[in-house]
């Protein structure tokens, strides 16, 4: 299971990594991706299209930070994308819950916290900052 959380142009890293996944037989991933406009997400398009052709096993979740009150990919974010992942096995080991994020300054530090806080353990998070 895999949850990748960019902020802005940190998508540019996680993407490949999210193509390649969704031409793979793994278990569900959740893009968790978020800009200061819908405008600034890049490859939306793209991301939506490969979440259609397997909506079972891939999710794309938005959040634009100056539209919409300013929603942030917090706490309860990434619970919800947890509940997701986990719909049709609660047993899931945490450990098998690899996390990427990738974002502007601070953004990255933040979300290894609400990651943790979430359950995943910190060996399963990779950030770059």
């Amino acid at each position: 299971y895999n949850i990748f959380i960019a902020g802005g142009v940190g998508i540019n890293p996680l993407f490949p990594m999210v193509q390649q996944l969704a031409f793979c037989s793994t278990p569900r991933a959740v893009v968790l991706y978020s800009a200061k406009v819908r405008d600034e997400l890049l490859f939306a398009e793209t991301l939506d299209e490969l979440a259609a052709l397997q909506p079972e096993r891939f999710e794309i979740r938005y959040r634009t930070t100056c539209q919409n009150n300013g929603e942030r990919f917090d706490r309860h974010a990434i619970a919800e994308a947890l509940s997701w992942l986990r719909r049709d096995d609660e047993h899931v080991c945490m450990s098998n819950v690899e996390t990427y994020c990738c974002g502007p300054k601070g953004m990255p530090e933040a979300i290894v916290e609400e990651c943790v806080a979430c359950g995943i353990p910190r060996h399963a998070i990779k950030y770059e900052k």
